[in-house]
C-alpha cells in the first residue's frame, strides 16, 4: 500500500531521483514516504557499518521543503537531525559544526 524511500534519493542526481519518485507514485496505492537530509549533506565514500558499500555512500543531491512541496507532498522538518552522533557528519564537518535537519516528507496518492 505505501511505498517508504529512507536515506535514499540523496544517493540519486536530482534527476534520477525524481524519475524514481514518478515510478514510486505509480506503484504506491496509498502512500509514498520520503526521508532525506535537508540541504546537501556532504557523505564521503566511507561505509561506517564495514558492510562493503563504499561507492553507494556518496550523496548526489540535496532537497529542501520546496523540492517536494511543488509535486504536493506535504513536509515535516526534523530540527538539527543529523549531528555528531553521526559518524559521517562528523568526519565531514567535524565535531564544532551546527547540526542539519533532515525532511519527512509524503504524498497521499496514488492509484
Amino acid at each position: 500500500d505505501s511505498v517508504t524511500l529512507i536515506d535514499v534519493i540523496e544517493h540519486f542526481e536530482k534527476g534520477v531521483a525524481w524519475d524514481v519518485l514518478r515510478q514510486v507514485e505509480e506503484i504506491a496505492a496509498k502512500k509514498v514516504i520520503v526521508f532525506t537530509p535537508r540541504g546537501f549533506f556532504q557523505q564521503l565514500e566511507v561505509d561506517h557499518y564495514g558492510l562493503g558499500g563504499e561507492s553507494l555512500q556518496r550523496h548526489r543531491s540535496g532537497w529542501e521543503v520546496e523540492d517536494f512541496q511543488k509535486h504536493g507532498y506535504n513536509i515535516f522538518i526534523f530540527s538539527k537531525f543529523h549531528d555528531q552522533k553521526n559518524l559521517a557528519f562528523l568526519k565531514v564537518y567535524g565535531k564544532d559544526a551546527e547540526p542539519i535537519d533532515a525532511l519527512l516528507a509524503w504524498k497521499d496518492c496514488c492509484l
